[in-house]
């Protein structure tokens, strides 16, 4: 339990007060850059549970290692696809904040890889992975965090 309040306090050090202002700003959307997190650690669990990744240490950062390189081209296309769709729909005085926020997807994934790697010395990854995703959720639902037009 004094873990996962550790945790969970690491968690929310990663998202600090810049980042939050920008996603509570941007509001809630159909593909927001707090969904992307969740989904990419939603699919490692998935892999995770069902046995294509094992749970060491070294293949969960062969894993994180590939997402950053898939994510890089990934991140690049949905900011061209984005920035284009917010100057059609008029959502333009967002925009700033939609790409600080994506552009800081990698780091935010990098500092979780981190806190993955450290805490699964102490607890099961299944453990670690269903507060990371608990934690997240919690933030997407935040009503106080985001908007709720």
């Amino acid at each position: 339990m004094a873990g996962q309040l550790t945790f969970k306090r690491e968690l929310e050090k990663v998202f600090e007060k810049e980042l939050k202002k920008r996603i509570e700003r941007i509001g809630k959307t159909p593909l927001s850059p707090l969904s992307l997190i969740l989904f990419t650690r939603i699919a490692e669990l998935s892999a995770i549970e069902n046995g294509y990744i094992r749970p060491t240490e070294y293949e969960m950062r062969e894993i994180f290692a590939a997402r950053t390189t898939y994510s890089e081209g990934l991140l690049s296309t949905l900011k061209d696809i984005i920035y284009s769709h917010f100057l059609r729909s008029n959502l333009g005085e967002h925009l700033e904040d939609f790409i600080y926020t994506l552009q800081r997807i990698e780091d935010i994934q990098s500092k979780i890889d981190e806190l993955i790697l450290r805490e699964m010395r102490e607890v099961s990854l299944r453990k670690v992975y269903h507060e990371l995703l608990r934690f997240l959720l919690d933030m997407l639902c935040d009503k106080d965090m985001v908007r709720f037009d």
